[in-house]
């Protein structure tokens, strides 16, 4: 882990703005939880195209689900490698996390 300086434009509730070193965008901190909700809502969407079988809002919410839960599986993967509890019940068993 390293530390490093930010600039926070803004500390709102679930809605932190903040650039870090050698970017010229700020970006947004999205808590794990947050994080979470959205991939089971991306999950949700996908599982409703499928069953519809509509191609193309499939391939969609498939391209979606699967950006989504890339980044859930590397933001699970960096809290076990800091020893840091989740702040929800993973969907995945240990095996396929530890894969991650």
């Amino acid at each position: 882990m390293q530390k490093q300086e930010v600039e926070v434009f803004s500390g709102a509730v679930n809605s932190v703005v903040l650039r870090t070193p050698g970017r010229k965008y700020p970006g947004l901190l999205i808590q794990g939880d947050t994080f979470f909700s959205f991939y089971a809502l991306a999950k949700r969407i996908y599982d409703l195209a499928r069953a519809l079988g509509n191609e193309e809002l499939l391939d969609l919410a498939e391209q979606f689900e699967e950006d989504l839960r890339s980044r859930l599986g590397d933001y699970e993967k960096v809290l076990r490698e800091h020893n840091l509890g989740l702040p929800y019940v993973s969907p995945w068993p240990m095996q396929e996390q530890a894969n991650g």
